[in-house]
């Protein structure tokens, strides 16, 4: 009876993933990573991989599991683009972006403070200020001087 034997302690097992998680307090992936196991390397003795496969065989053809042809799936999929927003989906779209305005993303939250410590209200009227300022506009500046002197 072929079993598979744990690397960390030398112990035989059947299955070792319930070994590794209960004495060795570790995932199978971790387990592989440590002993630098490749990823399709078997965790079970052989003699429990052939009778797992023996009876999937067996669920199959008895009928109770179907097996679909992967080559024939894959090009369905491929083939089947997106599927097309429902109005619903399309209605609570439109409704987001018309809340949002470009850059609003990066916006911070009123009454937050910048990483320098700063207000952000405060910083963000100022640039508005400035900008109004540069392209010909003096008065949104005015008023920021006389708001915050």
């Amino acid at each position: 009876m072929p079993k598979i034997t744990c690397l960390e302690c030398g112990k035989p097992f059947d299955v070792l993933a319930p070994h590794l998680r209960r004495a060795h307090g570790m995932s199978s992936d971790d387990y592989r990573e440590q002993f630098q196991l490749p990823q399709g390397y078997a965790l079970v003795s052989s003699e429990v991989s052939e009778s797992r496969q023996q009876l999937l065989l067996d669920m199959v053809a008895d009928g109770r599991v179907q097996r679909p042809d992967q080559a024939e799936l894959t090009a369905a999929a491929r083939g089947a683009g997106r599927p097309d927003k429902t109005p619903e989906d399309k209605r609570r779209h439109r409704a987001i972006i018309q809340q949002r305005r470009p850059g609003d993303h990066a916006r911070l939250p009123d009454g937050a403070k910048r990483a320098d410590g700063r207000n952000a209200d405060r910083a963000r009227e100022y640039q508005q200020a400035y900008r109004a300022l540069r392209a010909g506009d003096s008065g949104p500046m005015e008023q920021y001087r006389r708001k915050y002197g």
